[in-house]
């Protein structure tokens, strides 16, 4: 700013000009200002001895000090570096958030017995990111349809030009995979994961005159993936998962509804994270018929809300026709342990009765063997005595 005051004041020196000198900053006749952002003007006085206010006025209306449109008018006085005797004022004009309103014509005067005046003409321009992402359908990556990023101006009709640039800020070159055009837009041949995230344009306005020429950078347009419902039909008695795969800048917060009815964590509902988007994992223990219904993805940051849909059947848990009717092989299987059982069976029992039948055999013939020799004893029968039986056990072939 010193730097510009010097330069006019050897610019004066120079060509003898008189005093006082009246310098508008900054030094253009048009000037574009973004909605929004800071209107910044300065009227610059240089003169010997004493000299009437400076004054701003907008549209032939003056701005005063303390006005109700929302300007800052402020006012500073020094001495020149250069001659002692040379008295610099300034006034400057501040508005912060600027409107549509704020467009005019705005003059910097002072009120001499000859009237100096300066003149500088603001327009307005409100630049506006158009996003894209893609949906549950499938939009752009799917079929790698190309996608179009861009911005609309409005407020500005003469010539301006745009450069693209991508993550990092490296510049986006013109064909192949980047198409870039003189109206705000950019487009975006075969996209895919990788590519989402933000761009930023830069616009130039007046690119031709070096003076005139002003450079804007808006905020950056996103590319967004989702958000995309991943997930099945619903099976009683199973546990669903529905995925929300969303991708936003910056980064997205998940709601989930169910038939406009938002969702909260019960016993058999619950919510994790999913590819490190909070709440992207609805979980539903044990889905029953009432858990059918269409349920929405809500994916939201303080750029835009966007969402997706999908609807939800619930069904019986299937029975396989491999449990509902067995096969040849099953069946002989089936057979075979059945019979093998049997015999099993058949076999002990057949055991048990060989054992009693034995028994009962030796039993008998030791009771007739006794009984005999009781006998011959008590009729002193001088024959040769015999033994005591004993029980042999029968011998089995």
């Amino acid at each position: 700013m010193l730097q510009l005051i010097i330069f006019v004041l050897s610019c004066c020196s120079l060509v003898q000009c008189q005093l006082p000198s009246l310098l508008l900053l900054p030094p253009v006749v048009r000037l574009p200002i973004l909605k929004g952002d800071v209107l910044k003007l300065e009227c610059i006085n240089t003169y010997k001895g004493s000299a009437s206010p400076l004054s701003f006025r907008k549209d032939d209306m003056d701005i005063l000090v303390g006005n109700d449109m929302g300007y800052q008018i402020t006012t500073t006085s020094t001495t020149s570096p250069r001659d002692d005797t040379v008295t610099i004022t300034t006034k400057t004009l501040i508005k912060n958030a600027t409107t549509f309103a704020d467009e005019g014509s705005y003059t910097c005067y002072l009120d001499e017995p000859i009237l100096r005046r300066s003149i500088i003409h603001i327009v307005i321009v409100d630049i506006r990111p158009q996003h894209a992402m893609f949906s549950d359908s499938g939009y752009l990556f799917s079929d790698s349809r190309p996608v179009t990023l861009s911005y609309e101006i409005r407020g500005w009709p003469d010539s301006v030009e745009f450069s693209w640039q991508g993550f990092n800020d490296q510049d986006l070159i013109d064909g192949g995979k980047y198409q870039t055009f003189n109206n705000g837009t950019l487009v975006i041949n075969n996209p895919n994961w990788d590519d989402l995230g933000e761009y930023k344009c830069i616009v130039t306005f007046n690119p031709s005159s070096f003076v005139e020429k002003t450079v804007i950078t808006p905020k950056p347009v996103a590319l967004r993936g989702g958000p995309k419902i991943v997930s099945r039909d619903i099976v009683q008695g199973t546990k669903l998962e529905l995925n929300c795969k969303a991708r936003g800048f910056p980064k997205p917060t998940i709601q989930w509804f169910k038939d406009g009815n938002e969702l909260n964590t019960t016993v058999r509902l619950h919510f994790s994270d999913f590819e490190g988007t909070a709440n992207g994992k609805l979980i539903i223990f044990n889905p029953t018929d009432n858990d059918a219904g269409e349920y929405v993805c809500v994916a939201g940051n303080d750029v835009e809300r966007f969402n997706t849909e999908k609807y939800l059947h619930v069904t019986n848990k299937p029975t396989t026709s491999r449990q509902m009717q067995p096969t040849a092989r099953q069946e002989t299987r089936d057979f075979a342990s059945i019979a093998f059982y049997v015999a099993e069976s058949i076999a002990s029992l057949l055991g048990v009765l060989v054992v009693i039948l034995v028994v009962y055999i030796c039993i008998a013939r030791w009771k007739r063997q006794s009984s005999t020799y009781e006998h011959n004893e008590v009729a002193g029968s001088t024959a040769p005595t015999a033994e005591r039986p004993e029980c042999v056990p029968l011998q089995t072939v």
